[in-house]
């Protein structure tokens, strides 16, 4: 009984260990902006890019992890000054591996997102989005809402630019979800 339990006990930390994470970041356009998290659904987290150095508080990036069902997760962000902000849809990598999770009905408060359910788009990407590498895609089938997701991973990424306010929290909702697929960097 005791092997049994640890076995169940040590399976359960491995499955944990290997969840995937989404990733989003977020970037000031003008380098001089910062971007300050106020918080999210359960389980998520916020922090500076602090690779950047001087610059870290420019680039906000947000994490939480992807289940293999789709889930609601929200997050909140207030700009330091006005100007353009760039949501960067990506996963988070792990060691070489580059998994990929799925987004869809992104829906922000407090500034304007373009086609956040990918409903429309001109291959390789959606309309109001630009894509960054090779594998991101528009999926057209089994979608949660409406008929069209994207998957993408970290280096393989959709964006969109979105004007904000000095001061004025910004609320992003999306769905997310484990993609089941990878690449892996040589």
């Amino acid at each position: 009984m005791k092997f049994l339990l640890g076995f169940v006990l040590g399976m359960s930390g491995i499955m944990v260990a290997f969840a995937v994470d989404f990733r989003i970041d977020l970037q000031c356009k003008d380098a001089t902006g910062g971007l300050v998290f106020k918080g999210g659904s359960e389980g998520i987290s916020g922090g500076k890019a602090g690779w950047l150095k001087d610059k870290a508080e420019t680039r906000l990036i947000v994490l939480g992890k992807a289940s293999e069902q789709w889930q609601e997760k929200s997050f909140q962000f207030v700009p330091k000054k006005d100007g353009e902000v760039s949501v960067q849809l990506m996963a988070d990598p792990v060691g070489k591996k580059r998994p990929f999770v799925a987004y869809d009905n992104i829906r922000v408060e407090g500034a304007v997102l373009a086609n956040g359910g990918f409903e429309t788009y001109q291959p390789p990407r959606p309309n109001g989005w630009w894509n960054m590498g090779e594998n991101c895609r528009v999926v057209g089938e089994n979608a949660p809402e409406g008929k069209n997701y994207v998957e993408v991973s970290h280096n393989d990424r959709f964006f969109q630019h979105i004007k904000c306010k000095a001061g004025e929290l910004v609320t992003v909702t999306f769905l997310v979800r484990d993609a089941k697929r990878e690449t892996e960097v040589k």
